[in-house]
């Protein structure tokens, strides 16, 4: 996956200016769309999204403007390697414009601001309390329940 990662684009007058996610970043938070500017008007664009099985992941892509463009998905759900990979003509003199082919990767993390795992911690916690409160509640019940010592 790594050559992958570090494919050189085709020759074309245009670049990637920006992504976001970008290349090689490290994202927690949900992933709903991927952004892709380029230096250049861009047309024809194709992208794909690989999810860490390798498989396409289902979406759609979205013109912003002539430089700007998404691919639009339901969300990434598996935490892993994700590979975007991309396709733009660069509209130019001739007939056939310059192709920009190109891939590069970002790691998602999992979605960090779920509260269905904070709920997890606190039940364990709760639990693991309960367990080591219940014997001391016991001895103080067997004992009468009075906390004097004299009594």
């Amino acid at each position: 996956m790594l050559a992958v990662a570090l494919a050189t684009p085709a020759a074309a007058h245009t670049s990637l200016d920006f992504a976001s996610p970008g290349p090689g970043v490290r994202v927690s938070e949900p992933v709903d769309r991927i952004q892709l500017g380029f230096a250049d008007p861009v047309e024809d664009p194709v992208v794909t999204l690989l999810d860490p099985a390798g498989d396409p992941v289902t979406g759609r892509v979205e013109v912003i403007d002539e430089y700007t463009l998404a691919f639009v998905l339901d969300g990434l759900t598996q935490p892993g390697e994700y590979v975007v990979q991309y396709r733009v003509s660069s509209p130019d003199d001739d007939a056939e414009g310059d192709l920009l082919e190109s891939a590069y990767a970002f790691t998602y993390l999992g979605d960090s601001d779920d509260g269905g795992s904070n709920a997890l911690v606190f039940l364990a916690v709760a639990a693991g309390l309960a367990v080591v409160a219940a014997p001391v509640a016991w001895r103080v019940l067997r004992a009468g329940g009075s906390s004097d010592p004299t009594g």
